[in-house]
């Protein structure tokens, strides 16, 4: 019975606790109003800084929730773009800063397109990665750091096999800059190039077709003398085996062997197919990771989520910009 009322009167206190501070506590919460978006932006930039980009993404986001009409609401944008890629985020960064790279503020334009490309980059998006640092060369033709650029935009024309032009691009490099610290990677990238134009890939037609006239002489003429002798002994067992059983009238083993000799028959042909396709794209391949081996070495001032970028172009040069956003 004591129990029962001590249980009951602690009940009414909290409620009375409750009903007394309650309002005070709602009207002080409702008593914090944000007057000006660089209340928010402000805790936003602490938070970049300090490498919390995902708290500052939430807030650079309420200041554009809170202010929509903001009329500099494309400098938080941007700053929301540079988060995500600092997070390692590329595709959102590119969805938040591809639209802004037009922007007038010099500086910022220019960090921008650096990002973009670099996002481009990582995401293997070559083509958009060569326009991105082409336009900074034409645009921003006095950089301290200009050849940088050219050698970006040469990597990824590269990439993309376009290995003429690129010959071109890096001879034209080492008359520009003779005495760039990229200069032996351009030695390389004109070697590269003209070994993959030099290359003369072997004829999937002629191939498939020796393998079809005679089993193993397509994967002879792609050099692989193993498969080709494989290809033989048992095609030729197992046409041997069918035409023995034929002239025995014995059906069933002529229905054995004649279905594992069409089997490995076709096999054949596909794989002297194939296998031709596949050397003549692994050369090229081959070509194209030894130059992007040979430019990794390069690589200066990372940021944290390169660890976990894939591929080549795993952690690339970054501007070191010193902007200031105006809000």
């Amino acid at each position: 019975m004591v129990r029962m009322k001590f249980s009951k009167f602690f009940i009414y206190l909290f409620l009375f606790i409750q009903c007394a501070f309650l309002p005070a506590f709602a009207k002080a919460e409702s008593s914090i109003v944000i007057q000006h978006p660089k209340d928010i932006l402000l805790f936003a930039d602490h938070l970049f800084k300090e490498g919390d980009y995902y708290r500052a993404i939430t807030e650079y986001k309420r200041a554009l929730f809170y202010f929509p009409t903001y009329d500099k609401k494309d400098l938080i944008r941007y700053m929301i773009g540079k988060s995500y890629y600092m997070g390692g985020k590329y595709r959102v960064s590119l969805d938040y800063l591809a639209p802004l790279t037009e922007i007038r503020n010099d500086a910022i334009r220019l960090d921008i397109k650096n990002i973009v490309g670099l996002s481009y980059l990582y995401r293997k998006d070559f083509t958009g990665a060569e326009r991105i640092f082409q336009e900074i060369t034409v645009e921003f033709p006095k950089l301290e750091n200009l050849d940088t650029y050219y050698i970006l935009a040469s990597m990824a024309m590269f990439n993309q096999k376009k290995f003429s032009e690129t010959k071109d691009t890096f001879m034209a490099f080492q008359k520009k800059f003779p005495h760039s610290k990229f200069y032996p990677l351009a030695k390389k990238g004109i070697e590269e190039s003209e070994a993959a134009l030099a290359f003369s890939p072997r004829y999937v037609w002629l191939a498939t077709t020796l393998s079809a006239i005679f089993p193993g002489a397509g994967q002879a003429y792609n050099r692989e003398w193993s498969n080709a002798f494989v290809s033989f002994v048992f095609n030729f067992t197992l046409g041997f085996l069918t035409v023995y059983n034929i002239l025995r009238d014995d059906f069933v083993s002529t229905g054995i062997f004649g279905s594992l000799f069409v089997t490995f028959y076709a096999g054949n042909i596909y794989q002297a197919r194939r296998s031709t396709i596949k050397n003549n794209q692994d050369y090229i391949d081959q070509r194209i990771n030894a130059l992007n081996k040979e430019f990794e070495r390069y690589k200066f001032q990372n940021h944290e989520s390169d660890q976990r970028s894939s591929g080549h172009f795993e952690r690339l040069p970054e501007l070191k910009l010193q902007i200031v956003t105006s809000y």
